[in-house]
């Protein structure tokens, strides 16, 4: 019966240094999962930060672009405003060209009627 004891206790050594051995290789295959888990991790932190780093770059210079477009809106709404500041300056100019038309057209008529007058009185004393 000692021996048969033995043997019990023996198998139930074995089946114990069995299930160590599977509990250490499944907690290795763990740890290396982990370990590659974190490795992952790890490279996914430093893309998120590389593209944080591009992100920031892309906004300062979406915000310079901002600032140009913007310059160039002045511009054009400032040469948008010229051809109207043109039409009234040349509206005037015309306007004070019209009156000096006038002014000869009327200058005109009284040295005709001065004419007229004088030809008239030539003819009276003829």
């Amino acid at each position: 019966m000692l021996s048969g004891k033995g043997n019990y206790y023996g198998t139930l050594e074995e089946r114990l240094a069995g299930l160590e051995g599977d509990y250490a290789v499944t907690i290795q295959g763990i740890t290396v999962k982990l370990d590659e888990h974190a490795d992952l991790l790890r490279e996914q932190g430093r893309d998120i930060r590389g593209l944080g780093q591009e992100m920031h770059e892309v906004k300062i210079r979406l915000a310079g672009m901002d600032t140009r477009l913007a310059i160039v809106d002045t511009r054009l709404n400032r040469i948008d405003e010229r051809p109207d500041l043109l039409r009234e300056e040349m509206n005037e100019k015309f306007e004070q060209v019209n009156l000096n038309f006038e002014q000869v057209n009327l200058r005109f008529e009284q040295v005709n009627l001065k004419f007229e007058q004088v030809i008239a009185l030539l003819m009276q004393g003829k």
